[in-house]
């Protein structure tokens, strides 16, 4: 059922020339996510993965790419008007085919699918804060980790302190 209700709303973003991913990079954007390997462990996808969906977003101007100004090595990523045009649209077209879906049902159903789909939403807000911190915590690992090695590249040297030791190595690989 869920892959079925997925494949309804992947039509619908089609409508608007939108990818489920592309949807999901954008709406990251939206709510402040603007550094790709932030993006990339959200969506828990490989970062050149992310990379390539934001290179897309920029070459069709829904997205603002910018160095970091404290960070000159890295890269931000906002949406520009286009993108935030783009994106009330996609929420537009989904809520209408979920209307859609919704009135083909019986009257006295309505109101239950609505409620189970609500009933979601405080666990799926739970599992976002829990990733969100989660990706905080590691940040601040790699962050003393960057810090306690001052020669550049020392990120990377084997260390048998567990307390400079870096999770991103676990991180990387997770699908999902």
């Amino acid at each position: 059922m869920v892959a079925r209700l997925g494949r309804h709303l992947d039509g619908a973003l089609a409508e608007v020339g939108l990818t489920a991913a592309q949807y999901r990079a954008l709406l990251l954007l939206a709510h402040g996510s603007s550094v790709p390997s932030r993006i990339a462990d959200q969506l828990a996808v490989a970062r050149p993965s992310v990379t390539a969906l934001l290179e897309g977003l920029v070459a069709r101007r829904l997205v603002h790419r910018h160095r970091d100004p404290g960070d000159g090595r890295r890269m931000r990523h906002e949406l520009t008007s286009e993108g935030r045009q783009i994106l009330r649209r996609a929420d537009e077209v989904l809520s209408a085919r979920l209307s859609g879906l919704l009135d083909m049902l019986p009257a006295s159903r309505r109101r239950q699918a609505l409620q189970g789909l609500v009933a979601w939403e405080p666990a799926l807000d739970t599992a976002l804060l829990l990733r969100l911190r989660e990706l905080a915590d590691t940040e601040d690992a790699n962050d003393g980790t960057r810090a306690a090695g001052s020669v550049v590249g020392s990120r990377n040297r084997p260390t048998s302190d567990p307390a400079h030791t870096s999770t991103s190595s676990t991180k990387a690989g997770r699908v999902g």
